[in-house]
């Protein structure tokens, strides 16, 4: 597959899993002809705003303008991911006309499953997906102290209520390391390809490989299904690192971001 077949694949992985949020209990999805937006009430962008667009240049101005009342009337942050191909081709533009607060660049990775390899030994780590409510409570712990999240209790009850079975398209792993959860990651499977998000480690315990060995096992349970595409994207941060496992740029993206009074978000969050 080439990196031009890969893009559409990327977009409707990451536009899914946007539209995931808006399928829990208590949330909103909208998927309308051309639009898809979600709302959960969270007070942080990632967990309200749109997930996919493709509008035509007559629609534009007024279907975004729609979508920023509902927001803005709602008091509630919230974001717009431009995907890699954006319709209108200048969506960036109209939405910067919205005075976000932030626009957080993003580069588009893939690489084939038939690469993957396995992840270096780490004394005492252990990569283990998560299966019950202790451990979702931990994974959720984790990576909102690293992303800096508000609200980890209703995030937990949001991400509770999507399940955790084995069998769901997405699945959670939690990083030990003697014992200690430091680690997250998580997989999300349309069709062939397998999407990479979550992925956090707590600050005194990067550049031992936790990372790496939670993104090889997200990925080695995708292929396990299945999967034969893997696509991500990634912070400036984060590329190297995926680099290193064989993952290579396909296309520029961003999430344009709105808040009200709400955290500061940077260009390295969100890998």
């Amino acid at each position: 597959m080439t990196a031009e077949d890969s893009i559409p694949l990327l977009d409707e992985n990451v536009g899914a899993f946007y539209a995931r949020y808006g399928r829990a209990p208590g949330a909103e999805l909208h998927d309308e002809p051309g639009l898809t937006w979600y709302a959960t009430g969270i007070h942080d962008s990632f967990f309200n705003g749109v997930a996919r667009a493709s509008l035509s240049p007559e629609s534009a101005a007024d279907r975004i303008g729609a979508v920023a009342t509902v927001f803005r009337a709602r008091g509630l942050p919230w974001q717009w991911n431009i995907g890699s191909r954006p319709q209108p081709a200048d969506l960036a533009q109209r939405l910067a006309s919205l005075d976000p607060d932030s626009v957080i660049p993003l580069t588009g990775m893939a690489m084939s499953l038939k690469s993957l390899r396995s992840a270096p030994a780490v004394p005492v780590l252990t990569v283990e997906p998560v299966r019950d409510h202790d451990a979702l409570s931990e994974w959720i712990r984790i990576g909102t102290s690293v992303f800096g999240m508000n609200d980890a209790d209703a995030i937990l009850a949001v991400e509770a209520g999507l399940g955790a079975a084995p069998d769901l398209p997405w699945q959670r792993f939690l990083a030990r390391l003697d014992g200690a959860p430091v680690g997250t990651a998580l997989v999300f499977l349309t069709g062939g390809t397998a999407g990479i998000y979550w992925v956090s480690s707590l600050p005194d315990v990067r550049g031992r490989g936790i990372g790496t060995a939670l993104t090889l096992a997200a990925l080695s349970h995708a292929r396990k299904r299945g999967a034969t595409l893997a696509v991500l994207q990634a912070s400036g941060v984060g590329l190297k690192i995926y680099r290193r496992l064989g993952f290579r740029e396909v296309s520029r993206n961003a999430l344009v971001v709105w808040r009200d009074g709400g955290r500061t978000e940077t260009a390295d969050e969100r890998g």
